[in-house]
């Protein structure tokens, strides 16, 4: 899961560096029919128990694991444990064989997955008992982003869009990925909001097309709309929000047994 730049409220702040060559990888025709967002339950793979192993320990290798002397730091124990579950969505993606942007350019700015007919962002937010809806609060703000209905307060990217900046490093690529070779600069960015989707826990999918579907009737402006929107269109925007391979429960199942294991080894 890729953080969103702190110029759209979040916590990294990628920048657009030279691109790097690299081979463009291929989606497997499962992941064609998940990545078009197909969800009859024949195109909703779950992983089996040697793809959720597989996707923990892929997941584990790609962060910094806390050293011994700092795992009775809870706040950079926090940190990891966040990054551990935004990773298990990234590498569950993975299982379907979606393309990584981060394969093209590291740390690709807004999105993380794209294909022919998908440019993903992959977010992982769990609930908590004190703040219930608040994770779905995020979810629409991250739907927002992806779309590029919301313009950068602060920072480098201030007065632009996320659409605005991520196009840019697409166009910067050397090897664009498949599908989007022909897309000039000039249509990078529209053709990036039109095919723009938030990837999330498969069970987390339902709560937040509601909760979107009610708030775009409340702010239709913070959605792109200029009018109330009607239902045909609500449509349109919640089935923007997809799911991926793996549901909340398994990853905290398996982030929380990785966490046990790093405070016994003290």
């Amino acid at each position: 899961m890729k953080d969103t730049p702190s110029s759209v409220k979040d916590t990294r702040s990628p920048g657009i560096h030279s691109p790097k060559e690299t081979s463009s990888p291929r989606l497997s025709s499962r992941g064609i029919a998940a990545m078009r967002g197909e969800s009859a339950a024949e195109t909703r793979p779950k992983l089996n128990r040697k793809d959720l192993r597989d996707v923990e320990i892929s997941a584990a290798r790609h962060i910094k694991t806390p050293a011994i002397h700092e795992r009775d730091n809870v706040n950079k124990m926090k940190v990891y444990e966040h990054k551990l579950q935004g990773e298990m969505g990234e590498e569950a993606m993975r299982k379907l064989g979606a393309a990584s942007l981060n394969d093209y350019k590291h740390n690709f700015p807004v999105y993380d997955f794209i294909s022919k007919d998908e440019i993903a962002s992959v977010k992982t937010h769990m609930p908590s008992e004190s703040h219930s809806k608040a994770y779905l609060a995020s979810y629409a703000h991250d739907l927002r982003t992806a779309m590029g209905t919301t313009v950068a307060k602060k920072g480098k990217y201030e007065g632009r869009t996320s659409t605005s900046f991520a196009a840019d490093a697409l166009n910067q690529l050397s090897q664009r990925p498949e599908g989007w070779e022909r897309v000039s600069p000039q249509k990078m960015e529209a053709a990036m909001r039109e095919k723009a989707s938030l990837r999330i826990p498969s069970d987390h999918v339902q709560p937040a097309q509601n909760y979107v579907r009610s708030a775009a009737l409340r702010y239709p402006e913070k959605y792109g709309f200029d009018h109330l929107p009607d239902n045909k269109e609500l449509d349109q925007l919640t089935s923007r929000i997809k799911p991926l391979p793996i549901d909340s429960k398994q990853i905290q199942t398996r982030v929380q047994r990785r966490m046990q294991g790093l405070r016994m080894n003290v």
